[in-house]
């Protein structure tokens, strides 16, 4: 999997529907790396605008993904200019955006708009074939403010655009099933989350309780609602050290555990306190 890098840029308050929030129209830059999950998209004839039905109704499928799951804030996390123009990998529209999904126990912060068409081009395919998602224990009732200037943000936003400049994940969610990685740590989390390397752990793709990891937008294309779950420096270690085998297991630990892909920052490691390491 190509590094991670550090994106940081601002964000600012829209009030608006996920699916109506648009900047101005800019073609889209499609990964053209031979292991992209871009080249698997399907092509037809005709350019794709921002008129097309299928931005909305895509959209729509989304938002009934989530409403299904919590409630969804009316308000969502974007930008005044897109991230983009100040050099952060571009998503299938300029529109990049995030939304809130408040829980009884739990506060989402998922992307929206990494699934939209590549807008300028005939690239029919759901854009990167997928959105990612935090799900943090015990923010359920922080205001919009505190959500926007979280940890769990900062670290969702910097993975959404690490997959962007990717070109997609699927094909590693596919070969591999939950995958793992570390990133730069997110300002404002707890310093016993950090590692020696002021990066922190993550596993990515572990299967969510009752709740679907595939959606299906249209006939012609599934996406992946991709979760990212913090792990402490210990559990990272113990991934480091042991591999696909070690991963499973802690995937495992975290599901018999209760806690599953929910981000806890209150939970004890499963490395200290099942594997004794």
């Amino acid at each position: 999997m190509a590094g991670f890098f550090n994106w940081p840029f601002g964000r600012s308050k829209k009030s608006s529907s996920p699916s109506s929030i648009r900047g101005s129209i800019a073609s889209p830059r499609p990964d053209t790396d031979a292991g992209s999950d871009l080249q698997n998209a399907k092509a037809d004839e005709r350019m794709i605008e921002l008129s097309d039905p299928r931005y909305e109704a895509y959209a729509a499928v989304r938002c009934s993904y989530w409403t299904g799951i919590g409630i969804v804030d009316s308000d969502v996390i974007a930008y005044m200019i897109s991230p983009q123009f100040s050099g952060a990998p571009a998503w299938p529209t300029t529109r990049q955006s995030f939304v809130i999904v408040r829980r009884e126990h739990s506060l989402i912060i998922a992307s929206d708009g990494l699934s939209d068409l590549f807008v300028g081009t005939n690239i029919s395919g759901a854009g990167f074939g997928s959105e990612v998602y935090i799900e943090v224990a015990g923010m359920q009732a922080a205001p919009f403010d505190e959500v926007r200037t979280s940890w769990a943000f900062s670290l969702i936003e910097n993975f959404a655009r690490n997959l962007a400049d990717w070109g997609g994940i699927n094909n590693q969610i596919e070969r591999y099933g939950v995958t793992s990685s570390e990133m730069p740590a997110p300002e404002a989390i707890e310093k016993s989350w950090i590692s020696d390397e002021e990066t922190v752990g993550i596993l990515i793709g572990l299967p969510p309780e009752e709740r679907a990891i595939k959606l299906r937008l249209d006939a012609a294309n599934d996406i992946l609602m991709l979760p990212i779950t913090l792990i402490t420096p210990a559990e990272l270690a113990f991934i480091a050290k042991g591999g696909a085998a070690a991963r499973a297991e802690l995937t495992r630990l975290l599901i018999d555990a209760g806690v599953g892909a929910i981000s806890d920052l209150g939970r004890r490691s499963m490395v200290n306190s099942k594997l004794g390491v």
